[in-house]
Order: structure tokens, then C-alpha cells, then sequence
């Protein structure tokens, strides 16, 4: 965190990525404190990671109120977020596994959800497939749903394929 600080000293152009990192960086050292005092000091429009860092700290330091509060506006952001996707989220960016189970276990106290409660729908309403279900579906040549494609443009003969160059 020394280091950190004395970026932040070195190199003041940066005074909303400093914030951040420090925020983080005191979370994970355990200073709760610290990490709201520099988490207050963001002003630029916050993130639902910001959010989900204050609601952390907030349930960290056994305040409640104001970690279910920051939960709330974290799924005003997205409103998908769950305990599970951000520790994969996070796991996935690189966060060693211990501090990934120390946040995922404060957004916890802090009342994140730990699986989405409603069913992940489509367009159609559908429930969305998995991955391996859409790679199972037959492929579709989507020329033929484009107008263009169908009937032709102006410009184009009947017949021409307005995809070749794209390739």
C-alpha cells in the first residue's frame, strides 16, 4: 500500500484509478476504515464493482444499513449480479482465490444473492440455453433472413451476394 501511495503522490493525473486501487488494496489488508475513507473520495460516476467494494467494506465493518444500500444501487447498475457470477467474475480477472472467498464471503454478509432468483429468459421468454445447448443447435444461414439478401438491393443484381468482402 506504501507503493500505492506514493504513486499516487508521483503521479497525480490519475486521481480516479488511484482511488480505486487503494480501495481495494485496504479491503483485502483488512482496513475497512481506510477503504471507505478512499472509496468516498471516488467522483466520477461509480461502477457496480465500486458498489459491490463499498457494500463489502460496509458488512465488513458490521454496518448493514449502508452495505444493503450499496448492494441496492449495485443492482440498479446490473441487476444480474449474484455472489456466484462475481466470484467467478473475479477468479476469471486474475484475484487470487483467497481474496476472491474474502469479498465473496463479505457481499454475503452484505446480502448479495447467491444465484439469480429468476430464471435467465430470452427475448421469446424463453429460459436461455447454456452454452453447450447452443452449440448443439443446427446452423442457420442468416443470408436469408436480410431483406437485401432476399430480394436484391438497387445496386445489386438479383442473386449477388451482398456478404462477399466481408469474409
Amino acid at each position: 500500500m506504501k507503493l500505492l501511495e506514493q504513486a499516487q503522490r508521483l503521479n497525480p493525473h490519475h486521481t480516479e484509478d488511484h482511488p480505486r486501487t487503494l480501495g481495494g488494496a485496504y479491503f483485502f489488508a483488512h482496513r475497512y476504515q481506510d477503504a471507505i475513507a478512499v472509496l468516498n473520495r471516488i467522483t466520477s460516476r461509480p461502477s457496480s464493482a465500486y458498489w459491490l467494494y463499498k457494500a463489502a467494506t460496509h458488512a465488513e465493518l458490521g454496518q448493514l444499513d449502508q452495505a444493503h444500500a450499496a448492494i441496492a444501487e449495485a443492482l440498479e447498475i446490473d441487476p444480474e449480479l449474484t455472489l456466484q457470477g462475481e466470484h467467478e467474475r473475479r477468479l476469471a480477472l486474475g484475484l487470487a482465490p483467497a481474496y476472491a472467498e474474502h469479498l465473496t464471503a463479505a457481499l454475503r454478509k452484505a446480502g448479495l444473492a447467491e444465484k439469480a432468483a429468476t430464471p435467465d429468459v430470452g427475448r421469446t421468454g424463453e429460459p436461455r440455453k447454456s452454452a453447450g445447448e447452443r452449440a448443439r443447435r443446427p446452423v442457420v444461414d442468416v443470408r436469408s433472413r436480410i431483406p437485401a439478401a432476399r430480394a436484391g438491393a438497387s445496386t445489386q443484381e438479383k442473386g449477388a451476394d451482398p456478404f462477399i468482402g466481408w469474409r
